[in-house]
């Protein structure tokens, strides 16, 4: 018998007497209301997470699908350009010019391989009609050259690492080897101009960048035309046919 009663009282006036609850039923109560207060939490957060997400996926939707990124141009292990004064931009291409204005060219010759390797080089011009050329010296204060420099593929830092024939052949991530020689005294190109030199590579790329300046001369009423070539390592790398408009 348990030690103490309830007493309650009855409607009719008396007393009714009643064991009391026994505590051990007090504790599974309220463990059974804390589980129903952390379930309700539960489910509360949850709703609230799924709102979130359905209204971030509804503000994707409305901002309409996002911007693509433009790839990066891949470029040929060897390339050869030449510089688009106009378009300001590098093009293996033929370049039309016109005789108004200075008729140079700027060139670049971009070789892939590997640090220490050595590399053979060589550019021939080929003109139509009693034309000359001459090489330009390379200029970081040039707007058009600073301009070329930074394009992409050129090398993308104005200060080349070495230079020859008083600047007019700049070298980015390589030395030369054997130097490039240049005749300027016979530099009339009817029967074909070439210079060659070898490079050893200080990374993985090497940039050569030169200028070369133009004297159409008499061709009739034919366009002048120059056309350099270049190799590398005995392999042609690219042509590219230069013209002068009247």
């Amino acid at each position: 018998m348990p030690d103490r009663f309830v007493g309650r009282r009855t409607p009719e006036g008396g007393w009714s007497w009643e064991a009391p609850e026994p505590q051990r039923s007090k504790r599974r109560r309220n463990r059974l209301l804390i589980v129903l207060v952390t379930g309700a939490g539960i489910v509360s957060a949850c709703l609230l997470v799924a709102g979130i997400l359905l209204a971030n996926r509804d503000h994707d939707e409305s901002a309409g699908p996002l911007p693509s990124v433009a790839p990066t141009p891949a470029w040929s292990s060897n390339y050869f350009a030449v510089w688009d004064t106009q378009a300001r931009e590098w093009q293996s291409s033929p370049l039309v010019l016109s005789e108004a204005v200075q008729p140079t060219a700027t060139y670049l010759l971009n070789i892939s391989g590997s640090e220490g390797q050595l590399h053979d080089v060589l550019i021939s011009f080929e003109c139509l009609g009693e034309g000359r050329v001459e090489l330009v010296a390379f200029s970081s204060a040039s707007p058009a050259q600073l301009d070329s420099v930074l394009t992409p593929p050129g090398p993308g830092r104005t200060r080349p690492d070495t230079t020859a024939l008083e600047k007019s052949v700049a070298v980015w991530g390589a030395t030369f080897t054997d130097a490039p020689a240049w005749d300027g005294a016979s530099a009339a190109c009817f029967g074909g101009r070439a210079l060659d030199f070898s490079t050893t590579a200080r990374g993985d790329l090497v940039t050569v960048i030169w200028t070369a300046e133009f004297e159409p001369g008499s061709v009739g009423d034919e366009a002048a035309v120059f056309t350099t070539e270049v190799g590398v390592d005995d392999e042609h790398t690219g042509t590219i046919p230069v013209s002068f408009t009247r």
